[in-house]
C-alpha cells in the first residue's frame, strides 16, 4: 500500500550547488509492505539551520523502530518527494533540468546527513528528502516512510563590540585525561574558560567555537 501528499504551493526556492534555483512542489510519499509492521518513528524540522562554510555540520534523524527491526535510509526519489528529492535527474523546471547537491550526503546506516560547503557558494535554501526503511530478519523491507524538509544556509552578523567584552564569547573544550572532572556516571563536564582576546581579535570567523542558540534547534 501507498499513501502520501501532495502540494503544488510554489512558495520556496531552493538553490543547488551551480547556483540554479527554483521553485516546484513537493510530496511524501509512506509504502507499506507489511501490514502486522510499525514503521519507524521519528521527528522532522521544518527547516535545519546551517552555518555558511562550515565543516563538521550533520543532522541526525535518530529514527526509532517499535519492533526493534534494522532500519535503513536512502535519498527519497522523486517520485516520492518531487523537488525536495536529492537526485532529479532531467527534472524540468521552465527548461532547467540540472540540479547537482553535492553540498549534501548521506549515510544511510546512522541516518545522517551532512552538509559540504566546499560545494556550496550559493547558499540558499536546500532540499532534503529522506526514505526512512526498515527491514526484517530475512532483509526483506516493511515499510517506506518519508522524511521531508528544508535545509537553510545562512551567515550569522557579527558583532565586533564583542571582542571587547571578555565574558560574552564562551569557549567549551574537554579537560586533558589526566584532570578528574567527572559526572558520576564517568561523563566528562563541557568546561568553560575566558577566551584568548588577542586571538579572537585576529579571527572572528564565525565557524570557530560552539554556537549558542536562542530558539529551539533540532535534536543532535
Amino acid at each position: 500500500m501507498t499513501n502520501g501528499y501532495r502540494s503544488e504551493g510554489d512558495t520556496v526556492t531552493l538553490t543547488h550547488d551551480n547556483g540554479n534555483s527554483a521553485q516546484s512542489y513537493y510530496q511524501y510519499t509512506a509504502h507499506v509492505y507489511q501490514y502486522d509492521n510499525n514503521s519507524p518513528q521519528f521527528e522532522s524540522p521544518a527547516i535545519w539551520w546551517i552555518m555558511s562554510g562550515c565543516q563538521g555540520q550533520t543532522y541526525y534523524l535518530t529514527p526509532q523502530d517499535p519492533d526493534g527491526d534494522e532500519i535503513v535510509c536512502r535519498w527519497s526519489t522523486m517520485y516520492e518527494a518531487s523537488f525536495l528529492a536529492h537526485d532529479k535527474e532531467g527534472f524540468d523546471v521552465d527548461g532547467e533540468t540540472n540540479w547537482p547537491l553535492n553540498q549534501l550526503s548521506l549515510d544511510a546506516t546512522a541516518c545522517a546527513v551532512t552538509y559540504h560547503p566546499e560545494y556550496d557558494s550559493n547558499g540558499g535554501n536546500k532540499p532534503i528528502g529522506v526514505q526512512v526503511e526498515d527491514f526484517d530478519a530475512n532483509g526483506d523491507i516493511k515499510s517506506s516512510v518519508t522524511s521531508v524538509f528544508l535545509a537553510k544556509v545562512f551567515t550569522p552578523g557579527m558583532d565586533e563590540s564583542i571582542l571587547d567584552n571578555p565574558y560574552t564569547v564562551i569557549n567549551r573544550r574537554k579537560r586533558d585525561a589526566e584532570d578528574d572532572d567527572t559526572h558520576q556516571d564517568g561523563q566528562q563536564r563541557a568546561w568553560t574558560e575566558r577566551p584568548n582576546l588577542s586571538f579572537l581579535t585576529r579571527n572572528t570567523d564565525h565557524c570557530d567555537g560552539l554556537p549558542v542558540w536562542v530558539d529551539p534547534t533540532p535534536p543532535n
